[in-house]
């Protein structure tokens, strides 16, 4: 994170996919990482605020806690901005996307008080499947791609989804394939 300065980073914080934080857990994790990674200057901000994206955050359960944790971490002079996938739009989300793919590019239509994402994605297939649920396509990539671009002003993000998740096939740069083994991981040797 330090030491990449051409990029900026953010939080894309999952645990909402795999369970139901509470609030005081949300607020303590991403104040770990700002106070721990934070705050180099490229650091994602949004009018002055962290951007928080959060996988998974559909529903008025996930949007109370959500509420609960944004208020906590204000409290303690952490402002984030969040942006909710499929999320519905209302507070506490500032912006919404949709972590979604198995298409090669869309958008989101959210309320007018919220800001829109685009997505394009390089093809998927989940782990263990036998077949891939978004065929690889350099041509396809590259439209939706053009496409996105040309139609910038209707959303103010635009994702590559999946940028270089092996396990789902998505990876569109070169790398050593890993292997996990009983040590953790490391690199997976022939022979």
């Amino acid at each position: 994170i330090r030491t990449c300065k051409s990029i900026q980073w953010c939080i894309y914080y999952e645990m909402e996919a795999y369970g139901d934080p509470a609030a005081q857990r949300i607020h303590d994790d991403i104040k770990y990482v700002l106070d721990t990674y934070g705050p180099p200057r490229n650091s994602a901000r949004i009018e002055g605020k962290w951007l928080v994206l959060v996988y998974g955050a559909g529903g008025d359960e996930t949007a109370n806690r959500w509420r609960q944790a944004k208020a906590l971490l204000a409290a303690h002079g952490y402002d984030v901005y969040l942006n909710g996938d499929k999320a519905n739009g209302r507070d506490p989300w500032d912006a919404v996307h949709s972590y979604h793919p198995v298409v090669y590019q869309g958008y989101t239509h959210a309320l007018p008080n919220v800001d829109d994402s685009a997505w394009i994605a390089p093809g998927f297939y989940g782990i263990a499947e036998e077949s891939s649920r978004l065929e690889r396509s350099l041509s396809e990539f590259a439209s939706a791609w053009n496409n996105i671009v040309a139609n910038r002003n209707r959303c103010r993000f635009i994702f590559v989804e999946t940028w270089n998740e092996w396990h789902e096939g998505t990876q569109i740069e070169s790398g050593q394939e890993i292997v996990r083994d009983l040590r953790g991981f490391g690199p997976k040797i022939d022979g």
